[in-house]
């Protein structure tokens, strides 16, 4: 194997395998549950050193002459002691996280309700798909902007997350790439777990008379014939939400297909490899060879850990779950 390289871009300054300064540590995570990315860097400093917070700071990771991005972001913390410098560094998500917006939009597209609050908060955007539709729809002050985007990902049965350029991706799980793993070859470790989710269908129920004949523009939305959408067997474990933005029974029913495939059983785990900086959020990777073939399969990735020291070498460990 090539020996592992690196190139660590802080403000200025670059940081690269084999210079005087080197990377004592580096700890990377991203995931579809953890709102912003985030990059962990302990480096040895030389003198004249300059790091402050907000400055740029950009990874890539790999081996020999083939490296791959694996975080934008900016640094938001600096810790300094004589022999170290701890630098923490976070993705521009943590603009979503601190913003609370009143917004109201008449007939948006689900993208045209992110692109809005991307611009307000400068957010670069990635893949970003049109999604449903609604007639309209409402943004309140007492949940953060990420919150609120998360809510309409589920709605629309999306990921929501920042990409290694720090672009924001609100698309429906479509692998780019799919990278096969084997056991004995590039699985280190492995742990699939499958829980007990007995939910078998979901019912959403709207507060409008669209649907009824009064059409999109109707100004009352309140009527005593229910707009209601639903999904899987009603026989079982039925998971029932009143949503306001269900105007018609088609975004209903929409809705409640996705809050359905989001509550269904599947394997989920954590598999440990070799440093794999290729691998991103939203790819798939394809299991095969282990010695319980139950474990075999297809997998969406839904978290990438990255950790290079003198200890564990260059390590990846991704949070997947069954397609």
């Amino acid at each position: 194997m090539q020996p592992v390289t690196y190139r660590v871009i802080i403000g200025a300054a670059t940081y690269s395998a084999g210079q005087p300064t080197r990377l004592v540590d580096l700890r990377h995570q991203a995931a579809l549950a953890v709102p912003v990315n985030s990059c962990r860097l302990v480096l040895s400093p030389p003198t004249g050193l300059t790091i402050a917070p907000q400055d740029r700071v950009t990874v890539e990771l790999g081996y020999g002459d083939t490296r791959s991005l694996v975080f934008t972001g900016l640094v938001a913390t600096v810790e300094w002691a004589i022999s170290r410098v701890v630098v923490h560094a976070t993705g521009a998500f943590r603009a979503l996280l601190a913003a609370r917006l009143n917004l109201a939009f008449t007939q948006p597209a689900a993208n045209d309700i992110v692109a809005d609050i991307a611009g307000r908060l400068k957010l670069a955007q990635g893949k970003v798909e049109a999604g449903l539709t609604f007639a309209g729809y409402t943004l309140g002050a007492n949940r953060s902007a990420y919150d609120q985007l998360r809510e309409l990902a589920l709605q629309c049965g999306f990921d929501l997350y920042a990409d290694p350029e720090d672009k924001l991706v609100f698309a429906r799980y479509s692998p780019a790439t799919t990278h096969t793993l084997a056991y004995a070859v590039n699985i280190l470790a492995c742990n699939l777990d499958m829980s007990d989710t007995p939910v078998s269908g979901a019912e959403v129920y709207g507060e409008s008379p669209v649907s009824t004949g009064q059409g999109a523009d109707a100004a009352t939305w309140l009527t005593k014939k229910e707009i209601t959408g639903s999904a899987g067997n009603k026989g079982g474990r039925v998971i029932r939400r009143v949503d306001p933005t269900a105007r018609t029974q088609e975004v209903a029913g929409q809705i409640a297909t996705a809050l359905l495939a989001d509550q269904r059983q599947r394997r989920r785990g954590r598999l440990t490899l070799p440093g794999a900086p290729a691998i991103r959020l939203g790819d798939a990777v394809e299991v095969t060879d282990m010695p319980v073939p139950a474990q075999n399969g297809t997998y969406k990735i839904t978290g990438v850990q990255h950790t290079l020291n003198n200890y564990t070498g260059f390590v990846t460990a991704l949070a997947v779950e069954e397609v």
